[in-house]
């Protein structure tokens, strides 16, 4: 069977070439989940940090201070804008917290049920995530916003560890703790609810053998 790899280009990541002999290694993934941990957790100079800084904005009671009887509606309209803005930029700085910490959270869960399962398949921290031709459409639109990616064949080598699963199991939102650790039982066990968001997981040495501009060329 044949095996792609959607690689984006971001001058972070050497970008592989056909003939390059590769080993999987820390993936950019969980390394992004890290790194974006450590960008929200420092605020900057003179600001505080998210949790205080919510906790302040929530407090003030700003309805309470408007003049609900005033004729003057410029004075209104940009009194209730600037809390506006602070509202929406809070808004904007929970969610990216939220979100990151979640993403944290699930590869945490993920990877503690893996040992637990089979410790012998590949771990999400450090796999090349793969996919067949079949499913080659559905991942590369999946990744619309990165501008510059190819798409890589490879010869996997026999001594790598391999799984295939639904990534159908990886949504996030805020589930509990056992609803995370059930769908990362399904997801190590194999069970397949998609037939769309098949994703293939490898971890071992493999050889760049192609390289695609689209998926169209293949």
């Amino acid at each position: 069977m044949n095996y792609f790899h959607i690689q984006r280009i971001n001058g972070i990541r050497k970008e592989w070439k056909k003939g390059d002999f590769v080993e999987t290694n820390d993936n950019n993934f969980f390394r992004g989940i890290l790194e974006g941990i450590e960008r929200i957790s420092k605020p900057r100079p003179n600001e505080k940090r998210i949790i205080q800084n919510s906790r302040e904005i929530l407090s003030n009671k700003w309805m309470d201070s408007i003049d609900y009887q005033s004729k003057d509606y410029e004075e209104l309209f940009y009194k209730t804008q600037d809390f506006c803005i602070d509202y929406e930029g809070l808004a904007n700085k929970l969610f990216e917290s939220h979100l990151q910490y979640l993403k944290w959270i699930r590869e945490e869960i993920f990877e503690n049920s893996r040992l637990n399962i089979n410790p012998n398949l590949p771990s999400r921290k450090r796999c090349l995530w793969l996919c067949d031709k079949n499913g080659l459409e559905n991942w590369w639109n999946t990744f619309t916003s990165s501008k510059n990616k190819k798409i890589i064949e490879v010869e996997l080598d026999n001594s790598g560890k391999f799984h295939i699963a639904d990534a159908e199991f990886l949504n996030l939102d805020t589930y509990s703790i056992s609803e995370f650790k059930d769908a990362s039982e399904k997801y190590w066990k194999g069970e397949m609810n998609s037939k769309l968001d098949i994703e293939i997981l490898y971890e071992g040495k493999f050889k760049v053998i192609n390289e695609y501009k689209n998926f169209e060329n293949i």
